[in-house]
């Protein structure tokens, strides 16, 4: 206790003299940083004077006296005797840079160092000030190189701006060190075989390609090395400049939908379908396709590879697959049969029509039967005519056939002859009733129906609106004396007679005459062909082919094809006529009105026909005068069957006109003209042309006669 004491006598001693010190203006500074106290606060009104307070002024006095050789200095107002005292830090250079030292006096003397205090806390403080100082030194020389360090960046990137990084590569094309130009110049260039070829790619071993712009792929050579160029702080881009880039992704601007639309098309040439399942029933047999898998481009898989592997993937692009299963597998194969086939092909069906009874044997059925396939399902159905027709032998007097309408002429005018309905059978529905009872078993195999009224495909109503009440044309040709000839006009007009000709249908005379041979009552007569007479089977038919083709001319009917003889024939009107001869000339018309049209056809000494309709045209035909009259010559036929011929009339060209108008309006698609040349009736001489002699041969001849006296008769 008594040293403690003492050393607490010391310390204020100290404090005191080193508060007098202050006061005085002396310290250790040198003269010109000292300083004069400055107070901070005003000091508290004065109180009674304590061991504590003094202790704690002469504490005060010590640690100003300690820290003026700090580079922080405090001072402390001096105050009355008991009172407390504020401090205040003040940097020491910047009060000597302030401040004037004051002059040196008697009483500066510098005061005996203080004694340290080691249970003071004010020391330590003034350390930590210190330390303080040191780190802001270090914080401004780190500051000062981060600076050095970010112009050096900014200097590097600011350097290689203009210019690809080194070891760059672009779709495998070495663009290191260029400029943006130079850059872009190689790529266009490089790769230019590459953008514009077709990309092949293949599923499997199938192959084929795909163009590129088509396809909406597009490289955008001066984005990419726009990337690559051009000042910037990026790390990646500065370092990259330093060290090297390596290989650089090129920019593709791509279409999807239109490279989607690519892969599609191209779909049928590289998928592999799959092998649908099939079961069939062939000639009463059962036969099946065993299903497989099959392959096709995965669509969604392939877009990303195609643009990935464009500039620089390999040839032919691999591209992705899916398996795609049949609808129809094998399963399904197995239950038709199981539940279709197999009871369709196990026997009989019983039938019931009315009161009649059978049974439809299961050779009829399986010679009606097939599959079809309904989305994902097999349904049998039975053909109607077959099994219609097994039904018809096995209960041949069941039900009775309709009739449909016609037309017959009685005096010389028509009159419709009713439709009859039938009772019969609906070959549709005979169908449907057996093939339902036909995959049944036991009992089941049993199928009712009963008769139905059957009407005609023509029937009385639909005969009357046709219009049928009129005849609004006929044409006659003369009939020359020639009973084989005239038997063959006779059978033609036959055929033609009473044929109902329907709004819009075409009218054909081949058809209507019906096969031109002996079976069916033709026989063989004269014709002409290239300019000879000759014979053939239905000769003679012309002349039903003229007369009716000008019944329907002065009708209006539309003049589908016709073509005029060879030579005139006097009996037929000029540049109006048209022949027939198997298989290629024929002549045709259409029936352009709203109206049925009716023929009457028959041959006395001429030949006759009429249409019958309501009429509905009105005609004007003007025949023009003959030119460029050529006369006849003498012809040569080496033909087996030629037939010599004396000459005759001379040929000539025609024009004839024809306007169809109705209600006083020209229809300009029916009104035309036509012009025909007919050839001359030449002499014909069955042989050869005689070789012509020379003019020298002619004259030795003449020679050799004189002098033998013959002559040449």
């Amino acid at each position: 206790m008594a040293q403690e004491n003492g050393r607490e006598e010391a310390d204020n001693a100290n404090g005191v003299n080193e508060s007098e010190a202050s006061r005085n203006g002396s310290s250790d500074l040198p003269e010109h940083l000292r300083t004069e106290p400055i107070p901070l606060i005003d000091p508290p009104a004065p109180g009674p004077a304590s061991s504590l307070d003094s202790a704690a002024e002469a504490g005060a006095d010590a640690a100003a006296e300690q820290s003026s050789a700090a580079p922080e200095q405090e001072t402390a107002a001096p105050e009355a005797a008991g009172e407390t005292e504020a401090i205040q830090r003040v940097s020491v250079n910047d009060r000597a840079l302030s401040e004037t030292p004051p002059e040196p006096g008697p009483e500066s003397a510098p005061a005996p160092a203080p004694e340290p205090f080691p249970h003071d806390s004010r020391p330590a403080e003034g350390a930590q000030e210190v330390k303080n100082s040191k780190g802001k030194k270090t914080g401004i020389i780190i500051a000062a190189s981060v600076l050095v360090l970010a112009l050096a960046y900014v200097g590097i990137a600011w350097f290689f701006a203009d210019r690809v990084p080194a070891d760059t590569t672009v779709a495998g094309v070495d663009v290191s060190g260029l400029t943006r130009s130079d850059a872009v110049d190689r790529l266009a260039t490089e790769l230019d075989d590459v953008i514009t070829s077709e990309i092949t790619v293949t599923l499997g071993e199938s192959e084929s390609a795909i163009d590129p712009e088509s396809s909406g792929l597009d490289f955008d050579i001066d984005a990419t090395v726009d990337q690559l160029v051009g000042f910037s702080l990026d790390p990646a881009s500065v370092f990259g400049h330093l060290f090297g880039r390596g290989d650089h992704e090129p920019v593709i601007n791509t279409d999807t939908s239109a490279l989607r639309q690519s892969l599609t098309t191209i779909a049928s040439d590289l998928d592999d379908p799959p092998v649908e399942g099939e079961i069939a029933i062939v000639d009463g047999e059962v036969e099946i396709t065993e299903p497989e898998d099959g392959v096709s481009i995965d669509v969604d898989e392939a877009l990303p590879l195609i643009v990935d592997d464009w500039l620089q993937g390999p040839r032919p692009i691999a591209l992705p697959e899916v398996t795609v299963a049949p609808t129809i597998d094998a399963e399904k194969i197995e239950q038709t049969q199981k539940n279709l086939v197999d009871p369709l092909l196990s026997a009989g069906v019983a039938l019931s029509i009315n009161d009649e009874e059978t049974e439809i044997p299961v050779e009829v059925i399986a010679d009606a039967a097939s599959l079809h396939l309904v989305e994902t399902t097999y349904e049998v159905r039975l053909d109607p005519e077959t099994v219609a027709d097994a039904v018809a032998e096995l209960l041949p007097e069941l039900g009775e056939s309709p009739k449909p309408a016609k037309f017959e002429f009685k005096d010389g005018k028509p009159h419709i002859v009713p439709s009859v309905t039938g009772a019969g059978i609906n070959p549709e529905e005979l169908a449907d009733v057996v093939a339902e009872a036909a995959v049944k078993t036991g009992d089941e195999r049993h199928a009712e129906m009963e008769l139905e009224t059957t009407e005609p495909d023509f029937t009385t109503e639909d005969a009357k609106e046709l219009g049928v009440k009129e005849r609004v044309s006929s044409y006659s040709t003369p009939v020359p004396y020639d009973p084989v000839r005239t038997k063959n006009l006779v059978t033609g007009a036959k055929n033609l007679n009473g044929m109902l000709i329907k709004p819009g249908e075409t009218f054909s005379l081949i058809e209507a005459f019906g096969p031109i041979d002996a079976a069916h009552g033709y026989v063989a007569s004269g014709v002409v062909v290239n300019g000879f007479t000759s014979e053939a089977m239905g000769g003679g038919l012309s002349q039903v082919s003229t007369t009716m083709f000008n019944a329907a001319f002065e009708a209006g009917m539309e003049d589908v094809t016709h073509t005029p003889h060879s030579r005139y024939f006097s009996r037929y009107p000029e540049g109006r006529e048209a022949t027939l001869y198997l298989p290629n000339l024929d002549m045709k018309w259409r029936n352009n009105t709203p109206y049925g049209v009716l023929i009457r056809a028959w041959i006395d000494d001429e030949a006759h026909v009429e249409l019958w309709s309501t009429k509905y045209w009105d005609t004007k035909i003007t025949t023009g005068p003959r030119t460029n009259i050529t006369a006849p010559k003498t012809v040569y036929n080496s033909a087996p069957d030629c037939v010599p011929e004396r000459g005759g009339a001379s040929g000539f060209t025609v024009t004839v006109q024809r306007i169809v108008s109705k209600d006083g309006v020209r229809n300009d698609e029916f009104s035309r003209s036509y012009s025909h040349t007919y050839q001359p009736w030449n002499n014909v001489v069955c042989g050869t042309k005689p070789k012509e002699k020379s003019k020298d041969e002619d004259s030795a001849k003449s020679s050799k006669s004189s002098d033998s006296g013959d002559s040449d008769d």
